[in-house]
């Protein structure tokens, strides 16, 4: 009589949580993020939506985030712990466009990473404060300096050394929003810290 060899079951998987970013900018902020996603071993998503060049559309960012969390709730690949981030300027907007995310986000399941001006100001605190002047314009050129980067371009530039300096730019972010409970950021400051401690450490994942 031929009998049947048992096998183990093979334990459940796992999945670790989902870090989804949907940034307007072609590049720049893919570029940051990867090197985050590489350095922690996370299941970073960067959802591009970029329009023509200068152009600022967080209408498009917005639907391509939703389109995504869509999809990934039919497919049932959406679970607890899981967070989605509108990554997003604010330098060019208007407030009708402020108001149209800002009803999205009550309605819906992601979080805003806003900068005003702009994303580069989250790089440039990888170095240095900000203040509530700087503008968007010269950030790139702040950014070239001898003292920061060395080098910079928004589609090229040494975003490995800015991973020794996440914990201080953290930092530098948590003080120079003056408003901190307001829904946008206070002008020279950003709230993409919060996305970045979503991926540096778990326990930061509850909105």
């Amino acid at each position: 009589m031929k009998t049947t060899r048992y096998q183990r079951p093979s334990p459940a998987r796992i999945r670790k949580p989902v870090v989804l970013l949907a940034t307007e900018g072609e590049k720049t902020e893919a570029i940051y993020f990867e090197m985050l996603r590489h350095r922690c071993r996370e299941v970073v998503t960067v959802l591009v939506s970029a329009g023509r060049p200068g152009e600022s559309n967080p209408t498009r960012v917005l639907k391509r985030l939703r389109e995504e969390l869509a999809k990934r709730r039919r497919n049932r690949d959406w679970i607890e712990g899981d967070s989605a981030w509108l990554v997003v300027d604010t330098d060019r907007w208007t407030v009708s466009e402020r108001s149209d995310v800002l009803k999205e986000q009550v309605q819906g399941d992601f979080r805003l990473a806003a900068s005003k001006p702009c994303f580069e100001l989250w790089l440039l605190l990888h170095f240095r404060d900000a203040w509530p002047s700087v503008a968007g314009e010269n950030l790139s050129g702040l950014l070239g300096g001898t003292d920061c980067l060395g080098t910079y371009a928004k589609a090229s530039y040494p975003v490995e050394a800015l991973w020794p300096r996440i914990r201080e730019a953290i930092k530098r972010a948590g003080r120079s929003d003056a408003a901190p409970k307001s829904e946008w950021p206070s002008p020279g400051s950003t709230r993409v810290h919060h996305a970045v401690q979503v991926i540096l450490e778990p326990a930061a994942r509850t909105p």
